[in-house]
């Protein structure tokens, strides 16, 4: 079988979104510190992404931009804050200050291709935003059910997990 260890042990258990670089760097989202926290190789904590402001209530973690941009989804204030790898945010994928266009309820977030996938729960159904955040397209509105998670790959493919039928969407 394949081998299973530890990477790092949190303080708290109430963690949330999970993002894996390709240089394996790890993020994690920490609820209970309200921020990212970015694992490295023998699962030091390099640095934390956080601002209590612009994410009081941090849920999921991607990056855009060749890996060079975070973005984090807030499920309290409906944002996606942008940071940069020295942990500073640099903006929103949105011009102002308002929340994501359409979403109700921020669950999770993924990026592939110029496009950054919010998987709203409360409609069950996916948005594509664009990189300036502008709603591209909507997905599973009439299939999803209880979407829990996403993910997309680097062909722009969308992949939801729904929790009630137990199905890859």
């Amino acid at each position: 079988g394949n081998d299973v260890r530890l990477v790092r042990e949190l303080a708290d258990a109430s963690t949330s979104g999970l993002y894996v670089a390709q240089d394996l760097t790890i993020y994690v989202v920490d609820r209970h510190s309200r921020s990212v926290v970015e694992i490295g190789d023998g699962g030091w904590e390099r640095q934390r992404y956080s601002d209590r402001r612009l994410i009081p209530a941090p849920v999921d973690v991607t990056a855009i931009n060749w890996g060079s941009t975070l973005v984090i989804a807030d499920e309290l204030s409906m944002r996606l804050v942008l940071f940069d790898r020295l942990s500073n945010p640099t903006g929103m994928l949105n011009s102002t200050l308002s929340p994501v266009i359409s979403a109700a309820s921020i669950g999770a977030i993924a990026a592939s291709n110029g496009s950054v996938f919010v998987l709203d729960t409360a409609s069950r159904e996916a948005l594509q935003l664009d990189l300036q955040g502008r709603l591209v397209a909507t997905y599973g509105e009439d299939a999803l059910l209880a979407p829990v998670a996403i993910t997309a790959d680097s062909c722009g493919r969308v992949f939801v997990a729904d929790g009630h039928a137990d199905g890859l969407f």
